[in-house]
């Protein structure tokens, strides 16, 4: 499935995704990147990580489970694996989105987590 930034940029998803972390970290959320993938050695295929999972996962405001797909700025494709994960967190009540920017992931952040979990908890410090 094609995603289609909200405003086109050139920035590579790997200043997307370090950008998204800094951001969700600022708000006191769990938030760490999630790697996957798969490698072979001596002819032998292994796989590590969750698959088609965001590039970051954490925990938000109230324990809500989150989950982000970092694209970069000029858009991408959701793999079939990943739209899978995606279906599979929102109907368990977790949140999941797919951003190009962290300007998308404020705007985003505001309406689905802060909107759904106002009054339930400010943030969270780590000790």
């Amino acid at each position: 499935m094609p995603t289609v930034p909200a405003k086109r940029t050139d920035q590579p998803e790997s200043e997307v995704l370090k950008e998204c972390l800094a951001f969700l970290r600022e708000r006191g959320c769990l938030a760490d990147r999630q790697n996957n993938g798969s490698f072979c050695t001596a002819g032998q295929w292994h796989t590590y990580g969750i698959v088609g999972s965001g590039d970051i996962i954490g925990i938000g405001p109230g324990g809500v489970h989150i989950e982000i797909e970092t694209k970069a700025g000029r858009g991408g494709r959701l793999s079939t694996l990943q739209q899978r994960r995606q279906d599979r967190v929102t109907r368990h009540g977790g949140k999941y989105a797919v951003v190009h920017s962290v300007d998308e992931l404020a705007k985003w952040y505001e309406r689905e987590v802060m909107q759904t979990t106002e009054g339930v908890f400010d943030g969270c410090e780590d000790t």
